[in-house]
């Protein structure tokens, strides 16, 4: 049960950053 919580935890925060490390990357690109 804790890895599935420790998993579960990590996954949605890395997500919205990488949305966001993507756009400003996607910004500076252009």
């Amino acid at each position: 049960m804790k890895g599935t919580l420790n998993m579960r935890q990590p996954a949605p925060a890395p997500k919205p950053l990488h949305a966001q490390c993507g756009k400003s990357v996607s910004w500076s690109g252009s």
